[in-house]
């Protein structure tokens, strides 16, 4: 997604230029220099952005360059005159040079070598995908809206997708930590309320260790599979197998727990409907 929007910014300025030019009365020379300045922009993000990459991680300086894109990018649409215009697409520029430094590194580490070329291939076949978008975004909009606005929507097109790319991402994250903090909320409320009050103190003791104890042994596990393939896919693997409990366990509970919504401790952790050993059995499982 990334290559497949340096490759739109890069190529929509040729589609959208002969309008911009009409619409500011710009020369020749000064069509040049937009594109001269676009270049020079890439040049510098790709060194800089590549220097704090090696810093600072691939992954954390590549969103960073899709948000910088992002704000610019907005900016280069309310441009109000050539100057503020070429500013922005410089300012654009950088962000579109550092995705060039952090994609490709990464593409050449994280890859096994026996795929690389193949999904090197896959990645970078987003610039032509990219370059066909924005003729067919300059196409429709100079075709339907008026020029001083035409220019506008297909910069802002570009926009648009990052915008949508990063939401993917917020969206994916905001699920992953739905799922994981309703988990242990819940998972604490219902300890509480089945546990004897003999044992609640230690039940919770039990549940929390066992949580504490997957915090410790998943890295060394995900590292452990990933360090002799190279691949993605084993630590997956992994990672599954360590997340499966979950699922059985809420099956489980759905089919033989005892709903404890609106009734008291004292009435739900009686020892005659579930003695302590059951109980911490359920709290270590959960």
């Amino acid at each position: 997604m990334g290559w497949t929007l340096d490759s739109f910014e890069t190529n929509i300025i040729g589609s959208i230029f002969g309008t911009l030019k009409a619409v500011w009365s710009l020369s020749a020379a000064q069509s040049s220099l937009a594109v001269s300045v676009w270049v020079l922009g890439i040049l510098v993000g790709a060194i800089g952005f590549g220097y704090l990459a090696d810093r600072f991680g691939r992954k954390r300086l590549f969103l960073a360059t899709l948000l910088w894109y992002a704000a610019f990018s907005v900016a280069t649409v309310f441009a109000w005159n050539y100057d503020s215009f070429l500013l922005f697409r410089a300012l654009t520029a950088l962000a579109v040079g550092g995705e060039y430094s952090a994609v490709t590194a990464t593409m050449g580490e994280f890859i096994p070598r026996r795929n690389r070329g193949r999904t090197d291939s896959l990645i970078l076949s987003g610039f032509p995908l990219g370059a066909l978008i924005s003729a067919a975004a300059s196409y429709y909009a100079l075709s339907l809206l008026p020029p001083d606005i035409a220019w506008r929507v297909g910069f802002g097109l570009g926009t648009t997708m990052a915008l949508i790319f990063l939401g993917g991402m917020v969206l994916g994250y905001c699920l992953i930590q739905f799922g994981v903090t309703w988990g242990y909320i819940s998972a604490y409320v219902v300890s509480a309320e089945i546990l004897p009050t003999r044992l609640r103190a230690s039940g919770l003791g039990v549940s929390v260790a066992f949580g504490r104890v997957g915090a410790m042994v998943t890295p060394v596990l995900l590292t452990s599979a990933f360090a002799p393939t190279g691949t993605p896919s084993a630590p997956l693997l992994v990672l599954l197998v360590l997340a499966a409990p979950g699922p059985v366990a809420a099956a489980v509970w759905w089919l033989k727990g005892r709903e404890t919504r609106n009734v008291s401790l004292e009435e739900g952790s009686d020892d005659a409907l579930m003695d302590g050993e059951d109980a911490l059995a359920a709290v270590a499982i959960q």
